[in-house]
């Protein structure tokens, strides 16, 4: 039995070429992606929470933008106040924890 021919034509070597870029590009793109996965997934788990509340608010006002910005301040309003306190709660107990005489700060405030 005689060997085969084992040549590459210019289409297989094109079309390996191009899978070959496609897939290059597609780790790259995915290294670009990943510090922006985490971020992404909270604020699909805040859309989709606060979602109804703004259905509830377009339905009562029938203004759309107006629901809007009101769901916009209250989610900043949900999110972001109980944040600063456990930031200020957290700052203030390391404060405490690392200064030699904890009495003075306390008369201080």
């Amino acid at each position: 039995m005689p060997p085969k021919n084992h040549k590459l034509g210019f289409e297989k070597i094109r079309t390996i070429f191009y899978f070959g870029i496609l897939g290059l590009l597609s780790i790259g793109f995915f290294y670009i992606i990943i510090p922006f996965i985490y971020p992404i997934f909270w604020a699909a788990i805040i859309a989709v929470f606060f979602y109804p509340f703004y259905a509830w608010i377009n339905k009562n006002l029938k203004l759309p933008n107006i629901s809007a910005t009101i769901s916009v301040i209250t989610v900043v309003t949900v999110l972001f106040i109980p944040l600063s306190i456990i930031a200020a709660l957290i700052v203030y107990q390391s404060v405490i924890s690392t200064t030699p005489y904890p009495k003075i700060i306390f008369l201080l405030m």
